[in-house]
């Protein structure tokens, strides 16, 4: 999946044998990250149905809303 910069993105993966490799043009830069809540009700995304709990890193879980991203990117 190629995705250009700037452009939100996500996956699912129903597998505990899972690995996801992420190549990017540019250094990891933690500080500098953002994103959008995965299970934001505003963005209606039909994830799949899964018996399982949901396994999100920290980091992803503490992204804001869709609206709240869109108040602290406009700002900018």
């Amino acid at each position: 999946l190629l995705v250009e910069p700037g452009f939100a993105h996500g996956c699912f993966s129903i597998s505990d044998e899972t690995d996801i490799y992420i190549l990017s043009s540019a250094d990891p830069a933690p500080n500098y990250g953002s994103g959008i809540r995965w299970d934001d009700p505003q963005l209606a995304i039909d994830w799949p149905e899964f018996d399982g709990e949901v396994i999100i890193s920290e980091a992803h879980a503490d992204f804001p809303s869709f609206a709240e991203f869109q108040r602290t990117v406009g700002a900018l």
